[in-house]
């Protein structure tokens, strides 16, 4: 045990000085929410990566480097990357939707010019052909 705590490995706890509180009020229940935290959002980085076809790392060990990040700074760099994550996927929707819209306009516009300026005379409202009525224009007036 001492081995690991000069490590910095581990960290134990006396949970006997806490004797009186509940399981809620102990000074690492924080630390946990905080790694259940991470925990869910890497969860989220990793299934959005594999739906994108981003090749990943399969994990490795710890650097120094890594290791001397604390909780509060991974949360923070994961809670902006998650924001912005979020951000790009709604952009992403945005688009999409802005896309099939488009291509909706085009399918109309294609099928307007088929019906209208293809079609032959016989095929075509007698108001097409110069005539009058009350009811509209022909495409001669505009």
């Amino acid at each position: 045990v001492q081995e690991l705590a000069e490590l910095g490995c581990l960290q134990f706890i006396d949970s006997e000085a806490n004797e009186y509180t509940t399981a809620f009020q102990r000074p690492w229940v924080t630390e946990v929410r905080t790694c259940d935290d991470l925990l869910r959002q890497l969860r989220v980085f990793r299934s959005r990566a594999e739906k994108l076809g981003l090749p990943l790392d399969k994990g490795g060990t710890l650097s120094d480097e890594g290791a001397q990040e604390s909780l509060d700074e991974l949360s923070g760099v994961y809670s902006d990357l998650e924001k912005e994550l979020k951000d790009m996927m709604s952009r992403q929707r945005f688009m999409d939707q802005k896309n099939v819209d488009k291509l909706e306009h085009r399918m109309l516009l294609n099928r307007a010019v088929h019906e209208f300026l293809v079609a032959t005379p016989d095929q075509l409202p007698l108001t097409t052909l110069g005539e009058r009525s009350d009811e509209g224009t022909s495409l001669e007036d505009g």
